[in-house]
């Protein structure tokens, strides 16, 4: 696989093109996923050995040290991670599709208990899908909003 962005991808998927629609589906399904705090639901978004990056230096998140290999251990991550009742809302904008990789950008606001703003997070994903639209590979670059 060709040099992507400074590194190799890890995971390798040869002559698959994932479409728009199946991508805003798997962003659908990654929210619904993420505000259950189900780990079947999360697993189900992602491939048997899915690579599941922390960021773009895999620095630790949430006190946990990445990347979370394998759909398993990144539904235990999430949860880990503390997204059970996590309150968020999310703008997703496609920025760009070429093959089995979805560039995409995500406007992401957390919510306090009585409503009220408590972060907001400005992130690009670069996620890599197989023919089953199960999340390959993830990465992530996110800055905090003021």
């Amino acid at each position: 696989m060709p040099d992507r962005c400074g590194r190799e991808s890890e995971v390798v998927v040869d002559g698959f093109t994932i479409g728009r629609d199946d991508v805003l589906e798997w962003i659908d399904r990654h929210d619904a996923a993420w505000r259950a705090a189900d780990p079947a639901a999360i697993a189900g978004l992602f491939s048997a050995g899915a690579v599941y990056h922390l960021g773009p230096w895999d620095a630790p998140w949430r006190g946990l040290d990445g990347p979370f290999r394998g759909r398993d251990a990144i539904a235990t991550g999430w949860l880990a991670g503390g997204i059970s009742g996590e309150r968020f809302s999310a703008d997703t904008e496609i920025l760009a599709i070429e093959g089995d990789r979805a560039v995409v950008r995500r406007r992401i606001t957390y919510f306090e208990a009585d409503g009220s703003v408590e972060s907001r997070y400005d992130t690009c994903w670069v996620v890599d899908f197989d023919a089953d639209g199960r999340c390959v590979e993830y990465q992530e670059w996110y800055v905090e909003g003021p």
